[in-house]
């Protein structure tokens, strides 16, 4: 029975973080780098924005939220472009209420050992994505980025951050 359970936990897991089938993850729940696109949202609400580099961006906001580490996150999306085909590249959830020890825990659970740890940051990486929690980001809130690893220029400005 023990192993039922926990079959069911990686799944529901898997399903919240997307899973790749390699034991790597690719994205946030149904949001994956790689294969979402700008076209696939349907809620919430999407704005152009200009990157710190100066790309052209659709920013996401207002979307459906998700439950991380027993709080209530929300999400916001950037995709490079404003067409339908723009690529995902950046998942930002932002934690309302949150409780440092049990995010870094979340993130633990799903990415491992972070590859560095700061006062007040941690950092994952896998072969598809770059991840940074700023725990926390400001009074009783925390902030994840998700970025797939080719962002290289916003991995580094979030990274000196």
């Amino acid at each position: 029975m023990r192993r039922g359970r926990a079959t069911v936990a990686i799944v529901a897991l898997c399903a919240l973080v997307a899973c790749s089938g390699e034991d790597d993850y690719t994205g946030v729940g149904i949001w994956k780098f790689g294969s979402s696109t700008r076209g696939n949202v349907k809620a919430g609400r999407c704005d152009p924005t200009t990157l710190t580099d100066g790309r052209q961006a659709t920013w996401c906001y207002l979307l459906p939220p998700y439950k991380i580490a027993n709080r209530v996150a929300d999400l916001s999306l950037y995709f490079l472009g404003s067409g339908d085909d723009a690529p995902l590249i950046e998942i930002q959830i932002s934690v309302r209420g949150c409780v440092e020890d049990d995010l870094i825990a979340w993130m633990r659970g799903a990415f491992g050992t972070p590859i560095e740890e700061r006062a007040k940051r941690a950092y994952w990486q896998n072969k598809y994505l770059w991840a940074a929690a700023f725990v926390p980001d400001d009074p009783g809130k925390c902030t994840v980025h998700f970025l797939p690893r080719s962002e290289v220029g916003e991995i580094s400005r979030l990274h000196g951050l």
